[in-house]
């Protein structure tokens, strides 16, 4: 029986100016490529690898054959009875999420209201990243330990914290230090804590290798809405509610019920830039990474235009090299 070629539906190819990004999502890992190899993949699905070979001059064949091992050997593609793939089910890309904020920033001094943390919990948003203008406020993290908040990121400065302190909260997923003496990103005890050299609340948009999400909920967000900004809440330290930092202001959360939070999610000015993806962003769309990073709307490099490229981002797309 002859096999054809099958590309599985797990596999997004993201085309950037230089070279390609083949993200396998089941497996939550990427391969480089060259820009052809998408064409040529699609190109040969369906086709047996007679049928394949028959359609390139015998001068290509040495490269056919090793686009067809790169293909096999990373599990992108195979050679399967046409019976066979038909018990294949492709996989649905699309984004759909039953919250109504998936992520809240919150910014905490001294003199935070406890009320704004049990009104975030009545609105129900799994995901939480507190930024601390002075030490970590352990009750607060105790509070949030006994609510529905599913994860906790911690930003605070460095040696405002004590790191065996917070092994017992459970929900404190990644840890981000800065104006640290010296810059590095480790593991310990399931929770991950980047040091950011000299830097300030502003490096949280930075766009690195190590802030990549290879996975399928963060890939299918990207391709319909804004990595950053959809589905967002940020409460500021006096209860200010904006959908970022950077954003104008929609009333306080102290000063708003519930259901009027809630309604927000609703009003075309306060979501009007959850639509705007990386495939809109200038340079953003001729990178290669652009499905696998978290876009920023706060720091850009044209304030004047919200299409401009992240400021914090330091590659470059057009020579696929990283900046210093």
């Amino acid at each position: 029986m002859d096999c054809i070629l099958h590309i599985f539906s797990n596999i997004i190819f993201s085309k950037g100016e230089k070279r390609s990004l083949l993200l396998d999502l089941q497996h939550n890992k990427f391969y480089f490529a060259p820009n052809s190899m998408e064409a040529f993949a699609k190109g040969c699905e369906g086709k047996t690898k007679t049928e394949i070979f028959a359609s390139f001059s015998e001068e290509e064949h040495p490269i056919v054959e090793e686009y067809i091992d790169f293909l096999q050997k990373n599990m992108i593609a195979a050679f399967l009875p046409k019976e066979a793939i038909k018990n294949f089910t492709a996989i649905s890309k699309k984004y759909e999420s039953p919250y109504l904020f998936e992520n809240v920033i919150l910014d905490v001094d001294s003199n935070f209201d406890y009320k704004i943390i049990y009104k975030l919990d009545e609105i129900s948003i799994p995901y939480i990243q507190i930024r601390f203008y002075n030490k970590i406020d352990y009750q607060l993290l105790q509070i949030i330990e006994e609510l529905s908040f599913v994860s906790v990121e911690i930003v605070v400065r460095f040696g405002e914290f004590d790191k065996s302190a917070l092994e017992k909260y459970k929900k404190v997923a990644y840890l981000y230090v800065y104006q640290s003496p010296v810059e590095e990103q480790k593991k310990e005890n399931n929770k991950t804590y980047y040091f950011k050299n000299n830097q300030t609340f502003e490096c949280i948009g930075k766009v690195t290798k190590h802030t990549f999400s290879i996975n399928a909920p963060h890939v299918f967000l990207s391709l319909q809405y804004n990595s950053c900004l959809y589905k967002k809440l940020y409460i500021g330290t006096n209860g200010e509610i904006r959908n970022c930092p950077a954003t104008e202001k929609f009333g306080n959360i102290l000063d708003l019920t519930v259901e009027e939070v809630c309604q927000l999610s609703l009003d075309k000015h306060f979501t009007q830039m959850w639509h705007i993806t990386k495939d809109q962003i200038e340079e953003c769309k001729d990178c290669e990474f652009r499905y696998i990073c978290t876009d920023c709307r706060c720091f850009i490099t044209d304030k004047s235009n919200i299409y401009s490229k992240p400021k914090n981002c330091k590659y470059n797309p057009y020579a696929a090299e990283w900046k210093e």
